[in-house]
């Protein structure tokens, strides 16, 4: 396990990508992709160097890039009721990740 982060923040960037994944049922290739992403997480012998990629990954920069998740149809998902609801869903979720893998946000 990472000396940098606790199992804590490991676990609340897991529970995230859960329901993040939850709400990807209609887009299989996605939802697997978050899935593997959880799978490296859990892992015990998870190391910085993996943490490292993983947050990048997990940055609006790739996989919540407004071109990636963003554009994907989500049936049935209200969230906050705006306009931009799933957006402003996947930047919210981002932000855990972001956070929780090593404790500060990638400026973008």
């Amino acid at each position: 396990m990472s000396n940098m982060i606790e199992q804590s923040n490991i676990n609340i960037v897991i529970q995230s990508l859960q329901e993040l994944s939850c709400w990807l049922e209609c887009s299989k290739p996605n939802q697997d992709e978050i899935k593997k992403i959880i799978i490296e997480l859990e892992s015990s012998d998870i190391d910085d160097l993996k943490v490292k990629q993983l947050r990048m990954k997990l940055s609006k920069k790739i996989l919540f890039h407004p071109k990636y998740l963003g554009d994907v149809y989500v049936p049935d998902f209200v969230g906050d009721g705006t306009p931009c609801a799933w957006v402003n869903y996947l930047n919210n979720v981002a932000e855990i990740c972001q956070k929780n893998l090593f404790g500060n946000i990638i400026e973008e």
